[in-house]
Parts: C-alpha cells; structure tokens; sequence
C-alpha cells in the first residue's frame, strides 16, 4: 500500500506527505461534515544557512486550508494539496503566534486558535549517533497529554507507514478512534484503487460495519395487523369492554359503547354527505368529547380528516380549506364568526344532532390500508402551510407499536394533551382507545402551573402523559419541582417535539425514584408521529446530548451523507426515516413529495419509500441515535415545526417592508426564540407594534417573532446573500416596544420586574409593558405563574394572566387577592406546634454548656450566619454541620466558603471543621434523608437555627414553608435522639403593633399583640417564636434573640451588600442629594457585636428559656452619617423630602431600584418602629462579666463602613470633592 501511495504521488509530482495530508483531509471532512477546514502541520523551519549548525528548535507550524465543497477526485485533490503546501512553505517563516494576532480568531482555552487538528509525517533518515566511547541507543517517548483534538503522527520505516493517533480524551472514546484508524486504511486503499473518483463518494466502512447500520441497527420487523384500520381495532375494543370508561372531560364521561354509538350516528350522516375514502373533512372544534366523536364518525365514514385549530388566523384557516378541498366542514356555531367566508356549507355539532339518524350500528367498512387517514398541515418555506397526507397503514403501525412500546393496558388513563391540528395528538387517542383504557381531555387551566397541571392528572387518575418536549421542561425548570411528589398513578411521561435539554433530564433523575418513566421521542409529521424511542435512564451526563432512540417496529433510520451513502458510527449525517409509516406525501404538491420521499434503494422490500428528514444525526455505538440539530431553515420552536422561509415570506408581503430575513435565536434560558430582521421602505417609518399585530393576523401565535430588529439595510455576503452571522443579537432591551417605560414603584412590582427580566432575557421592563410584546408565550406565562405561586402564594390562572399581561395589573390582582387572604390569615392557628413533637424525658436534655464537639447551623450562608459560623469555630472546637442548599457536599462547601471570604472571614484551618449537609427549610425533615435525620438527631449536641427566608415585599404563605415550617422541623430535631438545646434567631421585627403598655417599652419575654405585624416576614418570624416558646414549655431547652438593624463589621467594615438601608444610603450618594429625616433615629448593631454575644449566650446554663433583645443604645440621625460621608470625600445635601423626590424623578438615570424609595420618605418622617424603646435587661444581665459591649456608632466607625463600601465597589463616587 505504501508503494501503490508513492506511485500515486508520482503522477501528480506529489510527495508522499502532500498524498497523505489530503487523504487524511477527506477523512477530516468526512467526520465533520463540512467540506472547508484546516489542518496544521509543524516545518523545520531551517530555511537559513545560518541556523543549520545551531542547536536549538526552530520548528514552526503551518495552517493547510482545504475545501472539499466541490467534491474533487482525489487526483485533482492530489494537485490542489500540492499547491497548498507549497504555498505554505513559501510563508514558512512567518510565526504562527503573529498570524494569529493578524486574523483575531475568536479564542478560546479549550483548544488552539486556527486549527484542532494536526498532520506530521515523519521520514527523515534514522540519524546515527555514534561517540568515541560511548554507547548511545534511542528510546522512544510516550506523550501521555494531547496538545490538539486530533494528531495523526505517520513514520515511514524501512518501506512502511507506520501510524499513531493522539487524541483529546474528553472528546474522543478509543472505540471511536480505533473505528477512525480503520475508516483511514480503507480510504487509503480505496483512493488507490480508485484516484478518479470523487472523493466524498469513496467509502469509509467495511463490509461488516455497513451491514451494522444497514441492517443490525434496523432489525425492527413485526407481525402487525396490516388490513385492518385503526376504526376496526377500536370497534373491537368496544365489543369487549362496551360499558368500561373511554372518555373524561371535566365531570363528563362517555362509555366506549355511547362514544361507539354517538359517532355512528354522526358517521351515517357524513356517508349522506358523499364522505367516502380519500374525501378530506375539515374538523374544526375546541378539545372536547364532541371533537373526538366527530374525529372517529369521519374515520368510520371511510374518508380522513384534516383538523383545525379554531384559534388559527382566518387567512390560515381559509387556506387549509381551500387546498384541501374540504368537502364538508365540521364546527360549532359559535365559531362560523371567526372563520373566513366558505364555499360550503358548515355542518354544525349543534345542528347537525337532530339531523342525524337513529342508527348507532357500525358503517360497513369502505377504506382499505393505503386510503388517506388524515392530513394535517404544517409550516411552508413558500409561505403558505403544506399539507402532510398520512394514510390508514402508518397510523395502523403507530397504534400498534404504540401499544407495545408504552405497554399500554386497560387500567391505563392518557391525558389528551396537545392540540388534533399537531400531529402528536394520534398517538395520545388511537393507542388508548384500542386496549380499552380512558383517554382524559384536558382544559387550559390546567396549565397555570405545574402544581396545578400534576395536581390535575392526580384528581384524573392519569397514568400516561404524552408532553411535547418544552412545556415538559417547564416544569422540570419550575423551582417549586418536586419529583417525588408527583402523582402515584402517573407510571410514564413520553416527551417529544423538540430536543430535550440535557440539564432538565440530569434534573429530572436527581431523585433517584424510578417512576414515572421518561421516553424520549422523535419522529416528523411526514412519517406518522413517532419513529424512534429512547428510555431516559438516570446516569446521563449533564452536557451530553440526549439520544432520540431507536426505530420502532416496523421502521428503519438511515444516516446518509450528501451522496446518499451510509455514514459510519459516530459520523454526522442526514436521517432518513423508512418504513410502514412513511406518509403517502405533501397534498396537490408532487415536486416537493418527490424531492422528500424518494426510493428506498436500502430495504428489502420493493415499493417502499425514504422521508429526507433534514436533520442532523448520527449512530452511537449501541445502535440509538443521537440527534445533532436542523440541516436547512426549518425549526422547531416549543414543539412546533416552523418554516423560517414561511415566516419571511408573509413579513415580507407587509407593504412597508423592503427586505426581510428570520432567524431561531436562543435566550437566556436556552430556549429558541424567532427573531424578525427587516429594513423598511425609503421614507417609512416602521413600529415594531403594527408588525407584531400583522403577523398575529397572518400566522399562528407560535410562529409571531419575538424580536424585531429595525435595519437600515439587511448585511450581504460577497455573493449577494444575507449575511446571517453579521445579523445583531436582539438587545436585551424592550424589543422597540413603544409604551413609554415606567419604574416599578413598589416591592411587589420590582419583584415580578426581576421574574420577568429573567425569563424573558429583557434587561429594563416597565410595569406598562405587555408581556407577549416583550417576547412572552403561555409556556413562559406558565413559568411566571408559578415562580408568582412559588413567591407570593398567588393562586393566578393562566387566563387572568391573558386579561392583565402587565406587571401593574398583575400586582393589583396580587395585592387584592393578598388583602382579602389577609384579612383571613389567623396567626394563632398558625402558632400550633406538631403535637407529635413531643419531649418525653427532659431531664435527660443536653445541658447549655460551654463546650460541644457538634453543632448544627441554618443560614450559614447568610450575612449573620457567616460571622456566627466563624465565632463558632473560634470559640469551640466542634465539627459544625452547616444545612445548605446545593448539588453536592462540595458545591455546598464552596458555597460557604465564599460567603465566609466575601466577608473575610475564611481561615483555611476552618476547612476540615465544616460539613455541609446538604438540604432545605422549606422540606420536610429539612430537605434531607429520614435516615440522615436521624443520625443528625442522635450526633448533635446543639442546633443554631438562623436560616429564614428574608424579604419584606413576600406574604406570610409565601414564607411560612422556609420560616414557620423550617423551624419546627429544627424543633423535631431537637427532640430527635437526644434532646439537645435550640438557639433560635428573631427579629425585633416582631415588635410591630405590638400591644405597649404606656412607657411603649416592648420586653423581651413580650408575645402578645393587639394588631398582626402587616410585613409577611414579621408574622412568619413571631409564629416561629410562637413554636420555638411551645416546645420549651413541653420540655426543650430554647432561647429566642432578637436582633435589629444590623451593620457591618466593627473592625473590617464587612458588611451585605443587599441590605435596604445601606441601598438607600448607595441611591443617596449616587445622587448627592439625601432628604431629610432628622426625626428618624438610626439603630445600626455591628454584626460582629451580635455573633459574639448570641455564642457567648448560648453556652451560659442561665440562658435558658429567655428571649434577648439587641439594640444599641446610642442610634445616629442621617445628618451624622451624611457628616461621614462628606469627610469621606462625597457631596451629599439634606433637602426636604419633597424636593429630594422631585429631584430624583427629573435624573436621566433614574431605574427601578430608585423608585422603591420615593414613597418611604414624607415631610413629617418618623416611623413605629422610632417610637418603641426596648428592654434588653436579659441581654445586659447575660453578657455581665463579659468583654461583650455594642460598640459606639461614631465618626470612626462610620468611616470604616464608608471605605469598605468604597474598596468594594459598592459605592460609586459619583460626587468626589
């Protein structure tokens, strides 16, 4: 072979390596699938006289850049290689560093800038060492560390080639590259054979390996029913089970005999009608039983049915029926007013019941296997929808592996999901209905939020969810997910539509519980639904693409290149799909069926057809197959299919618009988003708002861009095309909508801002703003509504979302709902602590002592429990266990440690001290396992329970899991095991409208209120005091603190950087300006004061049972700590309220986090909380003796804050003296 490559150089006055480098470049291109690479190459490099006797390496590395695109012969290769080398060569001197500062290649860590794979072939002469005296040999050295993807390292020894590849481990298995050496050898002796060949038809397999994926990967044959049609297999089911339930909708049931009989009638009528085989029904109905009897009376008719979405536009709609030649037409009457003008009369549901006949028996049988069954139109590259026909056979397989595949029975109940205008519908109904199970129609508010689809399902009893892929990864992505709160019936969930994200099945398998089952599907409209299947295993790699599975019965997959041949394993291709449910073909278009379905030249059977399916795929080792994305311009956006041409095509029939081009971006989320680029007419003015309103007229809502992007010209290449990678990322901004922008003015609206802003990928939201302008669906309305639920405990439906699409009538729907369940809210009914928790011995209770060897510690990721966490570990020498939410032990250990650092804290020895167990307040037994509860119970000594959920703009439902739930699972586990002490951190926040005697003093041991605290926070934190007082008078030794305002450190200044006050102080300096509030005195605790004081407290036996206050008792006025800030080198001025408002409003750079302030501050000032003085006699009396004391808040220390705000960036200085 090395002979019969030399002599094929020869001919082209090639050298072996220019031979060689062109071979292995077909082989490259043929595993990328790209025609247009580069391949490195090191050079000596010793073109100077000068440098032929110097010791040293000169060697450079050259770039060889070969196209394939036009599929040369390998002689012709051969040549243009040989030009490229030389090339080359020529430039051997120039550095490949400068090269790459010339070109400014987008660079990256992971691999090298201008090519990733290397080419060397070694063929210099054995060099003979020879030394007076001294033996010399040659060792050879093995490289164990990849500097490339790829190296192929060639030696020619004594006539031969010998060959080694080097290879990145994190991208290559050694079976992909013991394939990759075999498909070199066979492409070697292939272009020997053959060098007039074109190079991209030569092939890469062997015998064996081409009869693997032709054959082995397809062995998918199955004894069906293929005479019979899906009508028949349901009417047989109704003989054996007539009075078993077929279907549920709401509080309406039908029995498989009254829906047999039902549409009977409804079929002997359509037969009146002329509806015979081959005749197109149009169906346009809402999901409701109605539907499916005119579904199946269409089938038993013997003609097919091309179903309707009522909610597509009348243009669509008109035609549909204009292409399909609908005969009859299927509706209601109140949706004749949305339909276009019809050339036939609509059978109306309502009307057409009395018309019917007393006949409920089966219409004889009229339609054969190969008769249409129904056609359902899908997006155009024409700009007009195209009608994908699909006869009785595909459908009758699709049932039938169906059946097989999900293992399908008569205890199943199926949820029927999408809408019967997509595809996918066919395979939630027929299955079902052949095996004598239930099939369960849904309603829109079950999609409000994924509590309330699964609660849903759990009411139906619903065994089987056929979901497309995103609104599955809805809810997966739902923070509020819970998979083992699922419903117990529900054994099987089939995604499908779309790619499944890799991270949202790792997520899915976190839990470790086995069911429900998750399949992954895939399979176009063109062939019937669903072709291959993959079971989602837990054990899938986070990053790694979830494979779409295998063929079903009676189906095969075909990965082919751009010559129709067979690729190998692991090679990119097209798919192509054969088989029984390979549909009949596009209705009246035979130029685009004939360009689609072609001749199965691979099967065995004759006659059988191909679908060009234009994705990307390619083998895995096991025979599933891995789906790799979009050949052409179609996409799929939340399940649909989408012709991206479609959508240009009507854009650019709008009279306005000059050019035009869409493309698929992906947000922030990852989701696929469209994105419309358009240059409008000389002179025209375009509004993004009038584009979006003729789109919506024009096409469905799931084919209406999210983006527009107003060009002056659209980007070209040199060939005149649009030039899609010069096209800009839509701006984060508010997509030209053209309502004037107005800042949240409330918590609660400044809240739902940030929820929109990071679902929607929109950095500036106002709370005017339409949410479906700035790129919405109803799968992210979904999402916001639950993460509202998961927030505020906001029982919204996703058609209050419909009727107040902005954030201002959204939080006007909350604070109404909130008012009216406050109102409601009893906090003493609330205070009751789990009876089961109980203290039976409490003499045998861990005393309150001065040392520990375990400590447990909530919130130790929080502002005061990192500086807690810190003196507990300067103060004891236990082991403290850390609860902490994260992925792993690790991630939990990195994530304290940065909080300790950002506050600088951390000490390295602290390491092995630190144990985080990993878990959750808001969770039953605290998020962990029952078993490591109770290992926590009998370990620990003492539990510190600082976590809370903290925000002041949340209601007390929205809290009461993390904070009134939280604390008497703490309380559980303190009686868990031994009985140990709980130390439980408060707030002076509970002194809210607290009922004061006449001194307005509130004491430290003060529970009772005249008024419930109006901040859901407040009334959380007082019922957990409320539990925490419980279980000590059942026997728990507890103490309760109650801290205030809290600063930064005394010494370091450390502080959060969230805090409300301090944000305010930062909006203040921002604008030089802060408004007076001389009447409001300013209580500011150093946090390092209360760490120390709440340790040094709970280690004193005395302790027990009481409540400490933490106040200080020399609060500051603004004037004090504006007097700081200036001599820090700020301006700031006092002005009155109003002015200060006014001012701020007027400021071009006023944003939302601004406007939370406006309203705090009026010309009176003041505040209840200014009013309340409080007794701290316990927390005095407890730190007697100590060296404990709150610092003085002065000058000093003032600065210290100031500069630590200053070197952390937190301040700008804006307004530098």
């Amino acid at each position: 072979l090395t002979d019969r490559l030399k002599m094929l150089g020869r001919e082209s006055n090639a050298t072996l390596f220019m031979t060689l480098a062109g071979v292995f470049a077909v082989l490259m291109g043929r595993y990328a699938d790209q025609p247009d690479l580069a391949i490195g190459t090191p050079i000596a490099n010793r073109t100077r006289r000068e440098v032929e006797d110097l010791i040293g390496l000169f060697v450079n590395e050259l770039v060889l850049r070969v196209n394939l695109g036009d599929n040369p012969t390998f002689l012709d290769l051969q040549k243009r290689m040989k030009q490229i080398c030389l090339d080359a060569y020529a430039h051997q001197d120039v550095p490949l560093g400068r090269l790459v500062s010339e070109l400014k290649p987008e660079r990256s860590l992971s691999y090298s800038a201008l090519f990733q794979v290397l080419f060397v072939l070694q063929n210099n002469r054995e060099a003979d060492f020879s030394l007076t005296g001294l033996q010399i040999d040659l060792l050879k050295t093995e490289n164990r560390a990849a500097k490339f993807d790829l190296l192929l390292d060639m030696t020619e020894y004594r006539g031969s080639l010998y060959g080694s590849l080097t290879y990145n481990i994190d991208l290559f298995r050694p079976e992909t590259i013991a394939r990759m050496t075999g498909h070199f050898r066979t492409l070697l002796e292939e272009i020997v054979s053959k060098p007039t060949a074109p190079v991209n038809t030569l092939p890469l397999m062997t015998k064996e390996e081409l009869r693997q994926v032709l054959e082995g990967f397809n062995r998918t044959k199955a004894d069906y029913f293929r005479e019979r049609g899906c009508r028949q297999l349901f009417e047989e089911q109704v003989c054996r089970s007539p009075d078993a339930v077929a279907l549920i909708c709401a509080d309406q049931s039908l029995t498989y005999d009254q829906l047999n009989r039902r549409a009977n009638r409804l079929a002997h009528y359509l037969r009146k009608r002329s509806v015979a085989p081959d005749v197109l029904v149009g169906l346009c109905m809402e999901r409701s039983p109605d539907m499916l009897i005119g579904l199946l009376a269409i089938l038993k008719a013997g003609g097919a049915y091309v179903p309707i979405d009522p909610a597509y536009p009348r243009d669509r709609i008109a035609f549909i029926l204009e292409d399909a030649r609908v005969s009859v037409l299927l509706t209601r009457q109140h949706l004749l007013a949305h339909l276009p003008p019809l050339a036939i009369e609509p059978l109306c549901w309502e009307q057409s019941e009395s018309r019917l006949a007393a006949l409920d028996m089966n219409p004889e049988h009229r339609s054969e296997s190969m008769n249409l069954v129904y056609v359902i139109y899908t997006s155009g590259s024409t700009g007009k929808p195209k009608g994908v026909a699909i006869e009785q056979r595909s459908l009758l397989n699709l049932v039938q592996a169906s059946v097989k595949h999900y293992e399908l029975a008569d205890s199943d109940r199926v949820l029927q999901f999408a809408s019967i205008s997509f595809d996918a519908a066919a395979e939630e109904i027929y299955p079902i209905f052949t095996v004598g199970g239930a099939l369960i129609l849904r309603d829109d508010e079950m999609l409000g939020s994924g509590s309330t689809f699964f609660e849903s399902c759990r009411r139906s009893e619903v065994t089987v969810l056929d979901l497309p892929t995103s609104y599955w990864s809805t809810l997966v992505d739902d923070p509020a997910f819970d998979r083992a709160l699922m419903p117990a019936a529900l054994r099987l969930i089939i995604i499908g539509g779309d790619v499944a994200p890799p991270n949202m099945v790792y997520k899915w398998h976190q839990t470790g519980k086995p069911h429900p089952c998750l399949m992954n599907s895939y399979g176009p409209t063109e062939t019937t639904v669903v072709v291959t299947v993959q079971k989602l295993l837990p054990g899938l790699p986070r990053a790694q693409r979830v494979p779409i599975g295998r063929p079903l019965a009676n189906m095969q997959a075909y990965i082919l290149d751009g010559n129709h041949q067979p690729v190998p394993i692991g090679v990119p291709g097209e798919l192509y799909i054969g088989g029984e449910q390979v549909g009949r073909g596009y209705l009246n278009r035979p130029e685009l069926t004939a360009e689609k379905f072609m001749p199965d030249s691979f099967g065995s059977t004759s006659g059988m057809r191909l679908y060009k399916t234009g994705d990307r795929a390619r083998w895995l080792p096991d025979g599933h197959i891995e789906y790799l994305g979009r050949i052409d311009f179609q996409v799929k956006i939340r399940g649909f299919r989408i012709e991206l041409e479609e959508i240009e095509a009507v854009l650019g029939q709008h009279p306005d618009v000059r050019a035009t081009t869409v493309l698929a971006r992906e947000d922030l989320s990852g989701a696929k988003q469209l994105a419309a680029y358009l240059a409008a007419k000389p002179g025209v003015h375009l509004r993004v708002e009038d584009l979006r309103s003729y789109m919506k007229s024009k096409l469905p809502e799931f084919m209406v861009p999210t983006a527009f992007v107003l060009l002056e010209s659209l980007p070209l290449t040199p060939s005149g095309k649009v030039d899609h990678k010069a096209l800009p990322i839509p701006e984060k901004n508010r997509f030209g909508a053209e309502i004037k922008y107005t800042a949240p003015r409330t918590p609660l609206e400044e809240e739902m801002t940030g929820i929109w802003s990071k679902l929607l990928g929109v950095e500036r939201i106002g709370i005017h703003d339409n949410f479906f302008d700035l790129g919405g669906h109803s799968l992210l309305a979904t999402q916001v509504i639950s993460r509202l639920r998961q927030v505020f405990a906001a029982e919204l439906s996703i058609r209050t979302f419909f009727e107040e699409p902005t954030i201002a009538g959204l939080a006007k729907r909350i604070e109404n709902n909130s008012t009216t369940e406050s109102k409601g809210l009893d906090l003493k009914a609330e205070a009751v602590l789990d009876p089961a928790i109980r203290f039976p011995d409490p003499a045998t209770a861990i005393a309150m002592q001065k040392d520990f060897e375990y400590i447990l510690l909530t919130g130790g990721t929080g502002f005061l429990g990192a500086f807690l966490l810190e003196e507990l570990l300067q103060q004891t020498k236990a082991q403290i266990y850390c609860l902490v939410r994260a992925a792993d032990e690790e991630q939990g250990k990195q994530k304290i440690k940065k909080q300790m650092k950002s506050f600088l804290l951390w000490q390295e020895e602290f390491d092995s001290r630190i144990i985080p167990v990993l878990g959750d307040l808001a969770r039953p037994f605290l998020g962990v396992d029952p078993k490591q509860f109770e290992m926590l119970g009998e370990k620990l000594d003492i539990i510190y329970h600082n976590g809370a959920m903290v925000n002041f703009s949340y209601p007390y439902q929205a809290l009461k899991k993390p904070n009134v739930l939280g604390t008497e699972e703490c309380i559980r586990l303190a009686g868990t095991g031994r009985i140990k002490p709980l130390h439980y951190l408060s707030t002076l926040g509970v002194s809210l409208f607290a009922a004061l005697p006449e001194d307005r003093v509130f004491r430290e041991q003060q529970y009772a209120f005249q008024e419930w605290p109006a901040i859901g926070y407040d009334q959380s934190k007082w019922v957990a005091e409320q539990l925490v007082v419980a279980a000590g008078q059942r026997g728990l030794p507890v103490c309760i603190y109650r801290p205030g305002r809290i600063a930064g450190h005394s010494q370091t200044g450390a502080c959060q950087a969230n805090d409300f006050f301090w944000n305010f102080v930062r909006i203040c300096i921002k604008h030089g300006m802060a408004p007076q509030t001389d009447n409001s005195p300013i209580e500011l605790i150093p946090v390092d004061y209360i760490s120390k004081a709440v340790v040094y407290l709970s280690k004193q036996r005395e302790s027990q049972n009481k409540i400490f206050h933490f106040v200080n008792a020399a609060p500051i006025l603004f004037k004090e700590l504006a007097t700081a800030a200036r001599s820090m080198g700020y301006k700031l001025k006092i002005v009155r309220p109003e002015q200060w408002q006014k001012a701020i409003r007027k400021r071009s750079g006023f944003e939302a986090e601004e406007a939370r302030f406006l309203s705090l501050f009026s010309e009176e000032g003041g505040s209840p909380e200014a009013e309340i003085k409080y007794d701290c006699r316990n927390t005095l009396k407890g730190l007697a003796g100590s060296s404990i004391a709150c610092p003085e808040i002065d000058q000093a220390l003032l600065k210290i804050y100031f500069a630590y705000f200053r070197d952390s960036g937190f301040f700008q200085p804006l307004h530098l003296g």
